[in-house]
């Protein structure tokens, strides 16, 4: 099952839910670092928990937010910002709705649909969302030129990852820049895959680790 497939899983699994609480102050959040307006809805977990699947519309490109809170040169005459502890407030939203609803919040899928392209962040484990989040603007920002294809252009939807194999174990571990992306272009319908280590583009077949299930 691909990342597409997946995430058209989640949205066929969608219910509704009574308020949810520190839900509002997520949203406001996330729609202020990410300039564009955020839509929630709520997954049923098999532990009765909570689970989020969210979708923000940004009138941006991927380069503007990224020149906004990484680019030294920034047209937006904004202090240069570091993206990772401008983000890191978003487990800190998650861990307080936990404790202000009684029950574990995580996210299921977080997509962001800029001008340009589509950023699709999706659960391996929990928190894993949020840890991508804190660190995939950084890392777009160092590899965005590597991820245009010559003849493809720049990908329309991109799938991060953070996790990459351990050489001296079969364990996976966060590794900020390390592992693999999934990217599709437009007038191809190939899962390409991005190296973030070699930094190197390639149509290849490689297992990602799903330990949410």
């Amino acid at each position: 099952m691909n990342e597409r497939q997946n995430s058209e899983q989640v949205t066929q699994a969608l219910i509704s839910q009574p308020r949810i609480e520190g839900l509002p102050a997520l949203k406001c959040f996330i729609e202020r670092v990410g300039f564009g307006k955020l839509q929630v809805q709520q997954l049923v977990g098999p532990y009765n928990d909570i689970g989020l699947v969210l979708h923000l519309d940004s009138p941006l490109s991927l380069n503007q937010l990224l020149e906004y809170y990484n680019g030294e040169d920034s047209t937006w005459g904004q202090p240069h910002r570091d993206s990772k502890h401008v983000f890191l407030e978003l487990t800190q939203h998650l861990d307080l709705m936990s404790l202000s609803n009684g029950k574990d919040t995580d996210i299921e899928e977080l997509t962001v649909s800029f001008s340009d392209c589509q950023l699709v962040l999706q659960k391996s484990h929990s928190r894993s969302v949020s840890d991508i989040w804190q660190n995939t603007f950084s890392l777009l920002r160092k590899h965005y030129d590597n991820l245009s294809h010559e003849i493809l252009g720049f990908p329309s939807e991109i799938f991060p990852s953070v996790y990459g194999m351990n050489e001296d174990s079969d364990q996976v571990e966060n590794l900020p820049d390390a592992g693999f992306w999934s990217l599709y272009y437009e007038c191809d319908d190939r899962a390409w895959i991005y190296d973030l280590k070699s930094r190197t583009l390639q149509v290849e077949e490689v297992q990602f680790l799903n330990t949410s299930k």
